[in-house]
C-alpha cells in the first residue's frame, strides 16, 4: 500500500511545502539505519538494477559479461557463482582499486556475480 500524496514513503509522516526534502527523515520510531534518509514522496523514481549496470559501464567501459570474466580470472567465481570463501569485501576492494567503483556500484557487481540479479532486472 503506497502512502497518500504529501506523505513520506519512509516514515509516512506529512511533508509540508516548507520542508526541505534534503533535510532527511527524522522520525525516531524508525530503525536507526533509516533515520536521516531523504523524504521520499509517492512517484519518486527508484534506481533500477539495470541503471546501476549502465552507469558502471559508462564509468568503466566494461560490460557485465566482462566483469564476470575478470572475476573468474581473479579466482572470485566458479560455476556461475562466487567461489566458496570469497567475501564481498574482497571484490569491493578489487573494484575500487582497479575501476574506482564505490560501494553501491560494487555491490551491484557482487549481486551480479552471486547470481542474485541479472542484467535487465528492475
Amino acid at each position: 500500500m503506497s502512502p497518500a500524496p504529501g506523505t513520506c514513503r519512509i516514515c509516512t509522516g506529512p511533508i509540508r511545502p516548507s520542508d526541505n526534502r534534503r533535510r532527511g527523515c527524522r522520525d525516531r520510531r524508525l530503525p536507526r539505519v533509516l533515520q536521516g534518509t531523504i523524504h521520499r514522496q509517492p512517484g519518486d523514481a527508484d534506481v533500477s538494477f539495470q541503471a546501476y549496470l549502465d552507469n558502471i559501464q559508462a564509468k568503466t567501459g566494461r560490460t557485465p559479461d566482462e566483469f564476470r570474466a575478470l572475476a573468474a580470472d581473479k579466482g572470485f567465481t566458479e560455476g556461475g557463482g562466487l567461489r566458496k570463501g570469497v567475501k564481498a569485501g574482497e571484490i569491493l576492494a578489487w573494484l575500487h582499486r582497479d575501476f574506482d567503483l564505490g560501494r553501491g556500484h560494487g555491490m551491484a557487481i557482487v549481486a551480479l556475480l552471486k547470481g542474485l540479479k541479472q542484467a535487465g532486472d528492475a
